[in-house]
């Protein structure tokens, strides 16, 4: 979450594999700091930060929790959350920088942050458990087993030793469905040298028996891109889109970001900063209708590393939500 942070702050994304501490100081040095206060402790870089937000410094003799709810009140948070604990204040300091106070917003306002990587689920307003937002389902073959969860990696592919497959419930999966206008959720993933099979990173809408649809990244082995194949199966209702593949961008192991939007007239992606690509629905697709989410059949990255979830987003959104 430290990460999450520093990004939104506008720093790089490559301190993801810092410590804390230097995470801290590198979130300092974006309110103009010195590289200095790499060997101050995690308490006082916290201050600094808070004071260099707009803060009072007498919060260099408070705890975590205070001083971070100091740093949310400088950028215009609400101070009631005083008595949340870290999780909590670390999510809203994010969306509030995202999308609220301290300057001009960097990218719209997140609904839910699920960060694998540091174990910290922010959905539906309030902290979570991994079990209060990824579950099983034998319906849509959702499963989950918590040790698939690795502390700093994420959580693990199928061809990566992983069994899960997510599905989406509770507070997160009420968040990706909260406005019948569709969805936007951007997935940071880690992918494979090797892909075995095609299923990156996506998520299915189901609503049993009328209709199924797959917004998903793949793989195209033969040509070696990212490409994007989606599918809309709505049965009683009727309609398809056109199935054939979008070429994204060339394909390259390591961090990746991917930003899918669902709308009831389009389904689109982007993919590492690449121009979107998006596909019409027709007839409109019943988001309001829609009431289970899954990550889909198989999932073949090495690590799901967070799942964002926003209102739906326009193309030049999406591009700026998926740089790297």
């Amino acid at each position: 979450m430290w990460s999450d942070l520093l990004v939104a702050l506008g720093g790089s994304d490559s301190y993801k594999t810092m410590s804390e501490e230097q995470m801290l100081a590198a979130i300092r040095n974006t309110y103009g700091g010195s590289v200095s206060a790499l060997t101050t402790s995690e308490s006082d870089l916290l201050a600094s930060i808070v004071g260099a937000a707009g803060g009072s410094a007498s919060v260099l003799t408070q705890d975590e929790e205070q001083m971070l709810a100091a740093l949310l009140s400088a950028l215009g948070g609400s101070g009631s959350a005083l008595t949340s604990p870290s999780e909590v204040l670390l999510a809203a300091i994010i969306i509030q920088r995202e999308g609220g106070g301290g300057g001009e917003p960097t990218s719209p306002t997140a609904k839910s942050i699920i960060d694998f990587v540091t174990g910290s689920y922010y959905a539906g307003g309030a902290s979570r458990s991994l079990t209060d937002v990824i579950g099983t389902d034998a319906e849509t073959g959702g499963t989950l087993d918590p040790s698939d969860v690795i502390g700093g990696f994420g959580l693990r592919g199928l061809q990566n030793g992983g069994t899960t497959t997510p599905n989406y419930i509770g507070p997160l999966l009420s968040d990706m469905l909260s406005d019948s206008g569709g969805v936007t959720v951007l997935f940071e993933i880690t992918a494979p040298a090797s892909p075995n099979g095609d299923a990156m990173a996506g998520f299915d809408f189901f609503n049993s028996p009328a209709w199924d649809t797959d917004m998903t990244l793949a793989l195209a082995s033969d040509t070696g891109n990212f490409t994007f194949s989606p599918s809309l199966s709505t049965g009683l209702i009727g309609g398809t889109i056109p199935p054939d593949q979008a070429v994204l961008t060339p394909y390259a192991a390591g961090l990746c970001r991917v930003a899918i939007t669902g709308t009831p007239d389009s389904i689109a992606i982007s993919v590492n900063g690449g121009n979107t690509a998006r596909f019409s629905v027709s007839p409109p697709f019943p988001f309001n209708l829609v009431n289970k989410a899954y990550f889909g059949n198989s999932f073949n990255a090495d690590y799901l590393r967070s799942i964002k979830v926003y209102a739906p987003q326009n193309d030049a959104t999406m591009k700026t939500l998926s740089a790297l």
